[in-house]
């Protein structure tokens, strides 16, 4: 999947968005790497989960993801629209849970 950000007019957009948040997120938790996340499989007590980028349909409510991002700390961070965008925490999913990331296989 070419990346995107959910939203964002264009391709300059997107980087000014992803960039915006990505900063935001680095303020609550620290260092991330510099992976660019569109889908995270993980097990949540048992029970597989996903969230893809662009979908409401995961565990976080019915927001639209719109970025994933991996923490130098071992942890995930799942961004929707109201969590981790740009006032309230990203939701975390612990690195040990996760199954598969898959990355954007090509830039904007």
């Amino acid at each position: 999947m070419r990346f995107f950000v959910p939203s964002a007019c264009d391709s300059q957009q997107a980087e000014e968005v992803y960039g915006n948040i990505r900063d935001q997120i680095a303020t609550f938790v620290g260092p991330i790497t510099e992976k660019r996340i569109y889908r995270l499989k993980y097990d949540d007590n048992g029970h597989p989960q996903s969230a893809l980028v662009g979908s409401d349909h995961h565990s976080f409510g019915n927001e639209a993801v719109i970025a994933i991002f991996e923490g130098r700390d071992g942890m995930y961070y799942v961004c929707t629209q109201k969590n981790g965008t740009y006032e309230a925490e990203p939701h975390p999913v612990n690195g040990s849970a996760v199954i598969d990331a898959e990355d954007f296989s090509a830039l904007a």
